[in-house]
């Protein structure tokens, strides 16, 4: 008997998951769902990039990074859900900026479809989605170590192990971002020690 598989994931976009309030406050690591072994999180981690990861008991299924220009992520915020449709499938929903985007998992074929294209999660597991919100389009796909904690964020371990993707990040553009600018400097260095983008950029 096949059983739709259900995903709610949580979303703060235009944070960089900095909570600022009175003297200011900090969250290490972006929120994210727990349920029967599956791990599913979708949260800006750069001023133009929303990463959105799927993992099971300590295995990447699939990482998606959204990049657009800066203003994508400037105002507002963003909602993501996913529900399974049925016959091993895993559907993430996820609306950032306006801009609303899926990303199918079928578990059974193992093989993700992202803005239409199918991908074989034998031979992939991150794929790089570049232009969100001009002209959408996977520029890379790419498998690496998919051996990630149960106990934390997929993507921001993943990102903090992979050069190339943090390339992709533009981790330089996050420091003009005036959140980050308002923020006083011990946490601003407490919080570069955590996120993956502290691997390239001092404050």
């Amino acid at each position: 008997m096949n059983t739709a598989r259900v995903i709610v994931m949580t979303a703060a976009v235009g944070t960089l998951g900095v909570t600022l309030g009175g003297s200011s406050g900090l969250q290490a690591q972006p929120p994210f769902v727990r349920s029967s072994g599956t791990q599913a999180a979708s949260n800006d981690v750069s001023s133009t990039v929303v990463a959105s990861a799927l993992a099971r008991n300590g295995h990447l299924v699939l990482l998606v990074l959204w990049r657009g220009s800066p203003a994508w992520l400037a105002g507002g915020r963003g909602n993501s859900s996913g529900g399974g449709g049925g016959g091993g499938h895993t559907r993430l929903q996820l609306t950032f900026g306006g801009l609303s985007f899926d990303v199918d998992v079928d578990d059974i074929a193992d093989v993700a479809r992202v803005l239409g294209q199918q991908i074989s999660l034998k031979d992939a597991n991150v794929v790089l989605v570049d232009n969100v919100d001009s002209k959408p389009t996977i520029v890379r796909i790419k498998l690496v170590d998919a051996t990630v904690p149960e106990s934390a964020d997929a993507a921001w371990v993943v990102l903090k192990r992979e050069p190339e993707l943090l390339e992709f990040l533009q981790c330089d553009l996050m420091l003009s971002n005036p959140m980050l600018k308002n923020m006083r400097s011990d946490y601003l260095k407490m919080w570069m020690t955590v996120h993956p983008c502290g691997q390239v950029i001092k404050p």
